[in-house]
């Protein structure tokens, strides 16, 4: 019941982030009154991300590594909270889903992951600048 109503608006990778911070304070809105409510935004979040969840698992039924990885993401990425620790849910299956492609597709993977790196860093260092 927690996570349902959980509002983490600070330091927070989702992509819920705006939207909740806005419903969060009606003030920070425009002028206008919001259309929906912040437990109504919720409620809607948390059955997409279960149904996201739901279809990823079927469509990947073949693979256990692979279905569990992109299970784990979609749901970590569709979070209404997502924090940086977040992503050792992702990084503690990686090894698992990595080790059956082949190296060609495994040298593919070093631009994308430097990138994530490089936002990662930025990210934080831009909430520690907020707070601090």
């Amino acid at each position: 019941y927690y996570h349902l109503r959980r509002v983490d608006i600070k330091h927070n990778f989702a992509p819920h982030f705006l939207p909740m911070y806005l419903l969060s304070d009606p003030s920070l809105s425009a002028a206008s009154p919001p259309l929906i409510s912040l437990h109504v935004f919720n409620v809607i979040s948390s059955v997409l991300q279960l149904s996201a969840v739901f279809v990823s698992g079927a469509f990947l039924w073949w693979n256990v590594w692979l279905s569990t990885f992109v299970q784990t993401m979609v749901f970590v990425a569709a979070n209404k909270v997502y924090t940086v620790q977040y992503f050792g849910w992702l990084f503690g299956l990686l090894p698992m889903v990595v080790g059956g492609l082949r190296a060609k597709s495994w040298m593919r993977l070093r631009g994308p992951s430097l990138m994530l790196g490089v936002c990662l860093v930025l990210w934080l260092v831009s909430a520690y600048l907020l707070e601090f």
